[in-house]
């Protein structure tokens, strides 16, 4: 048996075995495993490589930009998991990618922008309301109701009463807004 020396809180002995058992069991990954893991690994592999992957900061971010083009959708929405845990770092490349020709991929890009919560995003945001698919305007549309920005709010009050009914009905679901 492991005995905490007297120097040692209680606490901080049990806090310190426990984080040693963490790391044996889980050693640090490179950032290429960890995009294998996302594109290989069962769910909790990839929600744990998601999550590691925002260590990697600004690192993760041409990785997961090109994981996010990947034509298998559910590589794109891994890629978004992941950004959202790469933070606020990831979102000027995320506006960017809201200019992508394929909307899966600005649809990905959009949700992670929500997630992350930056108001500078706002701006895109908005212009992705007058996009031409019904999926990018609904998220961008969930996405400012989520940030909260005022000018945000205004402009997607304003799409959601020009916009289609079942579009508004959709965004309303999603966003809670009656």
């Amino acid at each position: 048996m492991i005995g905490i020396p007297p120097q040692v809180s209680r606490a901080q002995g049990v806090k310190e075995l426990v984080e040693m058992q963490i790391e044996w069991k889980h050693p640090e990954k490179t950032l290429d495993e960890l995009i294998g893991t996302l594109r290989e690994g069962d769910l909790y592999e990839i929600s744990d490589a998601a999550s590691r992957l925002g260590a990697w900061g600004e690192r993760a971010i041409p990785p997961l930009m090109q994981l996010l083009r990947d034509p298998d959708l559910n590589m794109r929405w891994r890629a978004a998991a992941a950004f959202v845990h790469v933070g606020k770092p990831a979102v000027p490349r995320l506006i960017k990618a809201l200019q992508e020709e394929d909307w899966p991929v600005r649809t990905a890009a959009i949700y992670a922008l929500e997630q992350i919560g930056d108001r500078r995003a706002v701006p895109a945001l908005i212009a992705a309301l007058h996009g031409k698919t019904m999926e990018c305007r609904c998220m961008a549309a969930a996405a400012l109701k989520k940030i909260g920005d005022p000018g945000g709010l205004a402009a997607m009050g304003r799409a959601l009463d020009l916009e289609r009914q079942g579009e508004r009905d959709y965004v309303e679901e999603l966003t809670g807004r009656t």
